[in-house]
């Protein structure tokens, strides 16, 4: 088989040592991605921790207020005499 016999129709010629190189390039940035994408999903569980969080003061703020508004108001209907 000579070297014309074994090119493409367009004249180029790709080793088996090419192939393997590209394949080794793939798996190396396929090995980024995913070590990022865990990266992401660690910060997006942060994230909701935390904001889960907040919603709880909050809440447990609005509850407290509703319960001293309450007593303000009893205690001030207590006071004027109503």
């Amino acid at each position: 088989m000579s070297a014309d016999d074994r090119r493409g129709a367009d004249g180029v010629t790709i080793t088996n040592r090419e192939i393997y190189d590209q394949v080794l390039q793939t798996k190396a940035l396929t090995e980024q991605l995913v070590q990022k994408i865990d990266a992401i999903e660690t910060r997006d569980r942060d994230h909701e921790t935390r904001i889960r969080s907040l919603e709880r003061k909050v809440w447990m703020a609005l509850g407290g207020g509703t319960a001293l508004g309450g007593a303000a108001g009893a205690l001030a209907t207590f006071i004027l005499g109503g």
